[in-house]
């Protein structure tokens, strides 16, 4: 009897320490990490990949190779004017883009507004998110895809968006919201970004975009990432061309380091971590981006630049803040960072989470409708204004 009344009170221990890290978890960082990211992500991430794999093949014209600058094919005649060879012609260009990460987006959408019009005015090529792009409810996605969709229209700028999920983006029935504005979660894409004097070297920069997450990439992704998935277009295009890669670029949500020793956060498993420390090294890549951990951190790993976001949510950091990161590429394909500053704050005396919102945007000409002909007199002066 004694020894059945001690294990019962050992298991009685066990359970309440469980319980407590449960609840210090919730209490002391849900802004950092969301319990039921880890306990209720309604697909896992294996299913979510393999349906990223799936759109990828069947539409893979949306994660396709671009260019900087107008690059063509000229072709080489004989004599008697008949194609006998070929080069490329074009000339290179600078260009940029801007990452922000975390947003959080609730009924406000001024943050992620005001990411685009930074984008717009200083003529970044794309833009980039690392996840947690909206709290999970189908409202919330129905203001960020207000957003996303007015800025895919040329009239207004049509910013390329590149977005990955993270853990908040699959919550409960996440995983179905994201996909609707998104399609997938795990894709890579190729930008020509020069030529060499040969004419038959072309040079690519490369971006991958990891799902994380779950705080794992998971059997599949690690499979198909090992298989060369990521490579294809690189072992196809070097039958017609020669090949080089100038930089690439990763993107996770889940962070590899924590800012701080002592920082409560979640971070990919030790092997994992290891695993992607390995393939960056091995890739030769230039630059890793992470969010997750709303807090800033730079380091370099074995030659890798390794940059974690600050959270651009005005929840999270309430002030105007240099919460965003444009990446400037020269011509001769160096890549430098550069921290952006945000000022959008929440004048309006409603809460972000307070529907009521959406209409104080419109009343106000914050957002006036941000859809259809409603936009049609957009002016571009009148943004500018609007976020300074």
């Amino acid at each position: 009897m004694m020894k059945n009344t001690i294990f019962s009170k050992s298991k009685l221990v066990s359970l309440a320490i469980v319980v407590a890290c449960l609840v210090g978890i919730v209490v002391a960082s849900c802004s950092k990490v969301d319990p039921a990211g880890v306990l209720m992500a309604g697909t896992a991430v294996n299913d979510r990949v393999k349906m990223s794999l799936l759109y990828w093949s069947e539409y893979g014209n949306y994660f396709d190779t671009t260019v900087v600058d107008d690059f063509d094919i000229e072709l080489i005649t004989d004599e008697d004017g008949k194609p006998k060879d070929y080069r490329f012609v074009g000339e290179n260009k600078a260009y940029s883009f801007l990452i922000g990460a975390d947003s959080h987006t609730l009924y406000d959408t001024g943050r992620l507004r005001e990411m685009f019009e930074e984008a717009r005015r200083h003529g970044d090529m794309f833009v980039c998110h690392l996840g947690d792009i909206a709290e999970t409810q189908p409202q919330y996605y129905a203001a960020v895809k207000n957003v996303v969709d007015f800025y895919a229209n040329k009239k207004h700028g049509a910013k390329p968006f590149y977005v990955i999920p993270g853990n908040h983006d699959i919550t409960r029935n996440g995983w179905a919201l994201f996909t609707q504005v998104f399609n997938a979660s795990f894709y890579d894409f190729w930008i020509i970004a020069d030529i060499d004097e040969d004419g038959k070297t072309l040079y690519f920069d490369h971006f991958i975009f990891l799902d994380t997450a779950s705080g794992t990439l998971g059997k599949t992704q690690i499979e198909a990432i090992e298989n060369g998935a990521l490579l294809e277009r690189q072992a196809q295009d070097e039958i017609t061309s020669k090949f080089k890669v100038r930089n690439r670029f990763v993107f996770t949500h889940t962070n590899f380091f924590r800012p701080r020793f002592t920082q409560f956060a979640s971070t990919l498993c030790r092997d994992e971590m290891y695993f992607l420390l390995n393939k960056t090294k091995e890739w030769n890549t230039t630059m890793v981006f992470a969010g997750h951990v709303h807090e800033w951190d730079h380091r370099f790993i074995d030659g890798v630049e390794h940059l974690t976001f600050d959270s651009m949510s005005e929840r999270n950091c309430p002030k105007p803040g240099n919460y965003l990161i444009r990446i400037n590429i020269t011509k001769d394909g160096k890549a430098s960072w550069e921290k952006v500053p945000m000022k959008y704050v929440n004048d309006s005396g409603i809460p972000e989470n307070d529907y009521r919102h959406l209409q104080w945007e419109v009343d106000s000409g914050i957002r006036k409708s941000l859809s259809g002909d409603d936009f049609s007199d957009f002016i571009e002066d009148d943004v500018n204004g609007r976020l300074e």
